[in-house]
């Protein structure tokens, strides 16, 4: 079992070093920073003092980029390998690292510059294909009421559902909102109106009685 470290305590107005150290508290108050951090060590002192001693990453030399900025630097490096530039002088013209250029310049003898411009697609497959996405456009477009659904309201759910139904891929309705917006799809929210309401009736109150209304309102005197 190992020994707890000696702590000072003032005993009859003298200092004297014992080893059974007192409860925490009261060191706090009689002894100032250091000498805790000496007796007792405690976690966050270590690790506060091991944040002054991590070594920083090293930033990179070279700029960051865009794709499109990377393609023109791509574009500019294969037409250098036809001329029969060395990759060193490459790298030093166009501000890349050799590694980069070394890797380029496998690809240029593989299958040229459209090799080396090449560019995966970011991000997972996705899940429908355009021509399903041209088919779901149209279910859509035949109406909520078309597959089984009580009104004419198309919601994320509903979409959701149809999907599943007709191509066996489910989706949570918050990423068929983004389904919809890359396909042109704006959310459309419909507008109240009273079943009651008679257009007829309303554009002859408009031109009839509003007029006449209008002209009928008390005006005051000027002074």
């Amino acid at each position: 079992m190992q020994a707890r470290a000696p702590a000072l305590l003032n005993v009859g107005g003298q200092w004297e070093l014992r080893r059974r150290a007192p409860p925490r508290h009261i060191i706090r108050e009689i002894l100032p920073l250091r000498i805790i951090d000496l007796c007792m060590k405690p976690r966050f002192f270590r690790r506060a003092a091991n944040r002054l001693f991590m070594r920083k990453r090293a930033c990179s030399r070279y700029p960051k980029r865009t794709p499109e900025q990377w393609l023109t630097l791509k574009e500019a490096a294969a037409a250098r390998f036809s001329e029969g530039q060395s990759l060193k002088t490459i790298a030093e013209a166009l501000n890349v690292s050799y590694e980069a250029v070394r890797v380029w310049f496998h690809k240029w003898q593989q299958g040229g510059a459209q090799a080396v411009c090449a560019q995966k697609p970011r991000g997972p497959k996705p899940r429908l294909s355009p021509e399903q996405l041209e088919q779901l456009q149209d279910a859509l477009l035949l109406g909520p009421v078309h597959w089984g659904y009580k009104t004419q309201l198309w919601t994320l759910e509903r979409i959701a559902d149809l999907i599943a139904r007709v191509f066996d891929v489910r989706y949570h309705p918050s990423h068929v909102f983004k389904l919809l917006r890359g396909m042109g799809w704006s959310c459309q929210r419909p507008t109240r109106r009273a079943k009651e309401r008679d257009e007829a009736a309303i554009e002859q109150w408009l031109d009839g009685d509003w007029p006449r209304i209008r002209k009928a309102r008390w005006t005051p005197e000027p002074r």
